[in-house]
C-alpha cells in the first residue's frame, strides 16, 4: 500500500489567488495536479498555466496538511 498525503496548494494567477486541496504522493505531484485544475478553470492551456506560475517569485506555495490514506 502506498501513502497519499493531503496537500494545500495556493497559486498566484495575474493577482488572483486560487486553492486547491489535492491528495498526491509528492508535492511536486501536487502542484501538477493543480496546475491542471487550473487551466481549465481559467480556459488557458497548462502550457501557458505552468510558463507564468514558474516564471516568477512567490507565485505558488504548497503546503501538506495533516491528513493521509492508504492507496
Amino acid at each position: 500500500m502506498t501513502r497519499k498525503t493531503l496537500y494545500r496548494v495556493d497559486l498566484n494567477y495575474y493577482g488572483e489567488m486560487f486553492t486547491f486541496y489535492r491528495y498526491a504522493y509528492t508535492e511536486g505531484n501536487a502542484l501538477s495536479l493543480a496546475l491542471i485544475d487550473l487551466a481549465g478553470k481559467t480556459c488557458r492551456t497548462l502550457a501557458s498555466v505552468q510558463d507564468y506560475i514558474y516564471d516568477g517569485n512567490d507565485r505558488y506555495l504548497v503546503r501538506k496538511e495533516s491528513r493521509t490514506y492508504l492507496s
